[in-house]
């Protein structure tokens, strides 16, 4: 398994309504073992998750992101890894997605 790039680590908002408008639902993408929070999601050109779900009347008013994790601490588990394991991944998600809705008053 090759090292995962950095920029696709944390949470990541691909798709939020047109401004003025409050999110009515929060959408969250968290890829498998071996994904990450960008490839996971796409297929070609297409990224599924801002190209064609914002494109469907009932996610118009979501705000849709994606979160991304280093799997390589359950694929090599006694590699060193910098973010440890599951628990620590569910609090970076929890912490992120709430600094996400205080951004937009949500």
């Amino acid at each position: 398994m090759e090292d995962i790039p950095v920029s696709t680590l944390g949470l990541h908002t691909l798709y939020r309504p047109n401004k003025g408008i409050k999110p009515a639902l929060d959408i969250v993408a968290v890829h498998g073992l071996g994904g990450d929070s960008i490839s996971t999601w796409t297929d070609g050109d297409v990224m599924w998750l801002s190209d064609l779900l914002p494109q469907s009347p009932d996610y118009k008013k979501s705000r849709i992101m994606t979160f991304g994790y280093d799997a390589t601490a359950f694929t090599k588990p006694f590699s060193k890894t910098t973010t440890g394991r599951t628990f620590t991944f569910a609090e970076a998600l929890l912490s992120d997605l709430s600094d996400e809705r205080e951004l937009d008053d949500v």
